[in-house]
């Protein structure tokens, strides 16, 4: 039996909706950020599990964990998901619910991971350039 798992991703807790063929929801839990926290939920359910992740800051970690553990991953774009950008009921565990509902009848608009950036570039190109941050006397 294949599952759809939705995840509404956040700095330091995520919801996580588990949707069965049929539409049922079997679980909607909400959990702390840590990878083995997301491991033992997934390692919970029976069966193969096809997990949508809302693509917002920060995904790039879960989806290592994720990709890593064999999981099939979906990156779902936050504004081209048309069904959580434009809802009038905006809660993590609705967000969840309908990441998995829209996975599970092929209708995730799934948007492709970029190529991993060398430390030394994330380093480079995130923040406050080199430069600036010395002060002037």
């Amino acid at each position: 039996m294949m599952h759809a798992v939705g995840i509404d991703l956040h700095r330091s807790r995520s919801h996580v909706a588990v949707i069965d063929d049929r539409g049922d929801v079997l679980l909607s839990r909400r959990i702390i950020n840590d990878p083995e926290t997301f491991l033992t939920l997934l390692g919970e359910i029976d069966g193969e599990c096809r997990i949508a992740l809302e693509a917002t800051y920060g995904w790039e970690w879960l989806a290592d964990v994720l990709q890593d553990a064999g999981y099939e991953l979906h990156l779902a774009h936050p504004l081209r998901t048309k069904a959580i950008a434009s809802a009038r009921v905006k809660t993590d565990a609705v967000d969840a619910k309908t990441l998995a509902h829209l996975l599970r009848t092929d209708l995730c608009r799934s948007s492709a991971r970029p190529p991993t950036r060398p430390k030394a570039c994330v380093r480079w190109t995130s923040g406050c350039p080199p430069w600036k941050r010395t002060r002037a006397a």
